[in-house]
């Protein structure tokens, strides 16, 4: 990751023309180890793109359950 994170920085702000860091914080892996964390891991992989549909489904809800099964689809 770290060498990933250095190319891509090198060869962003080289494009750019621009200086410094382009991430914040450290990466950092968590093991899977019981079937609860995997199951909640899961869950917000697959959830994630529902917010570029509704970007406030999280706090208030989903109003559209079709359009976001369809979007789901697709992506």
């Amino acid at each position: 990751m770290q060498k990933i994170g250095a190319g891509y920085s090198a060869y962003f702000n080289n494009r750019h023309k621009r200086s410094g860091y382009l991430f914040q914080g450290r990466f950092k892996a968590s093991r899977i180890d019981d079937d609860n964390y995997l199951k909640t891991a899961l869950t917000y992989i697959h959830t994630n793109p529902i917010s570029i549909v509704e970007p406030k489904w999280k706090k208030a809800g989903v109003n559209n359950p079709e359009t976001v099964n369809d979007f789901l689809e697709e992506y």
